[in-house]
């Protein structure tokens, strides 16, 4: 049976009788049921009316947050596990020990948890809005549909923690441990995960646009459909990470790491992939519109019919690539390497081809229309079936 407006009030003058400020958990206690949410929703009224002495109300605004901390920290220890739907705004619980508390729906905007141990708890749906979490323990929790917009989890332990749903925008996640986490769904949006640890994750759909994941590690992890739009992926490691369809829109991925990598369908359009390391990497299909991967490293990747239309290849590494029905429409590969590429059926209408190195590439069937090969490389080439070849700009020696 539910409680009702007059026996939470009854409840209240009880303890305003006997000298006690009336507290959420207090009134719970003096009632042995109830759900928070209900019974401060009545305490809030209360404090509100204006019938109610000064002097009370003075100190229930006064002390109330921390008596509920306290009372909290003692019920926990008397073996009281749930505490969902309580409201905590603004409490201090530092360096408190509350493994599996069940803190669902919970309101703990602005609290100050730094260093708390909330191993396996259940947040699902709580509102950690603004909430001190640095260094906290939060391995095996599920905060699924929680809110952590604008938290501090810096250097927190996230490991196997799930988020699922979650919104973590501009959320600070510097240096946290998030291996094995479950992020499917989430919002990462504007967030600070540099040198975080996500190695193993699984997130499917996430929305990481704008995001900093500098030196971030992510080798081995599940991000399909992940969406990178914007974000900072400076030296990042996703090295063996499945990226299949995710989206990198004008991301910044120099010197990230993405060998090994499974990027099918993946779009990197106007993507900065200097200097990066997709060696052995699956790529078909992906598209690199007007990306900038000079001096990347492709060596011994798949890039079957991936779209390169505009990118700047300059010094790329693509020896022993397979590019087999790519296309590289006006793309600059001027002193890339190509040498044993398979290039058959690829388009590199109007593509710079200067000072490559080519040798024992092949371009059967390939569209070299209006193609710059001005100082390649073209030793044992195969260019049997290769079309617009007339137009190709070959040096005078080659002709």
């Amino acid at each position: 049976m539910s409680l009702t407006t007059e026996e939470i009030l009854t409840a209240i003058e009880s303890l305003v009788a006997s000298g006690e400020t009336p507290t959420q958990i207090r009134v719970r206690v003096k009632l042995g049921r109830g759900s928070y949410a209900t019974i401060n929703k009545v305490l809030q009224e209360w404090r509100q009316d204006e019938n109610a002495e000064p002097i009370t109300q003075s100190l229930a605004s006064q002390y109330s947050r921390s008596m509920d901390a306290n009372g909290l920290l003692s019920l926990y220890a008397g073996g009281e596990r749930d505490f969902s739907e309580i409201y905590l705004s603004e409490v201090l619980l530092v360096e408190a020990n509350l493994p599996t508390i069940n803190l669902s729906n919970a309101d703990l905007q602005g609290a100050n948890l730094t260093k708390i141990n909330l191993r396996a708890a259940n947040l699902k749906g709580a509102n950690l809005t603004q909430a001190n979490l640095q260094g906290a323990d939060l391995s095996g929790a599920d905060l699924s549909k929680a809110n952590l917009s604008c938290a501090d989890l810096t250097g927190a332990h996230l490991i196997g923690t799930r988020f699922e749903g979650a919104s973590l925008i501009q959320v600070k996640l510097h240096e946290a441990n998030l291996t094995g986490a479950y992020l499917h769904g989430a919002n990462v949006q504007e967030s600070d995960l540099s040198g975080a640890k996500l190695d193993k994750a699984i997130s499917f759909m996430t929305n990481f646009s704008k995001a900093s994941l500098q030196r971030a590690k992510l080798n081995g992890a599940n991000l399909h459909e992940a969406n990178f739009c914007g974000a900072n992926l400076v030296e990042a490691d996703l090295s063996g990470t499945s990226l299949t369809r995710a989206t990198f829109y004008q991301a910044n991925m120099s010197r990230a790491k993405l060998n090994g990598a499974n990027l099918q369908k993946a779009n990197f359009f106007g993507a900065n992939l200097v200097e990066a390391d997709l060696s052995g990497t699956s790529l078909t299909r992906a598209t690199f519109y007007q990306a900038n991967m000079s001096r990347a490293k492709l060596n011994g990747a798949n890039l079957h019919e991936a779209n390169f239309c505009g990118a700047n290849l300059v010094e790329a590494d693509l020896s022993g690539t397979s590019l087999t029905g790519a296309r590289f429409y006006q793309a600059n590969m001027s002193r890339a390497k190509l040498n044993g590429a398979n290039l058959q059926k690829a388009d590199l209408t109007q593509a710079v081809v200067m000072d490559a190195d080519l040798t024992r590439a092949s371009l059967a069937e390939a569209n070299l229309e209006r193609t710059n090969f001005l100082d390649s490389n073209l030793q044992d080439v195969k260019f049997d079936g290769a079309i617009n070849m007339e137009s190709a700009i070959f040096s005078d020696n080659l002709k």
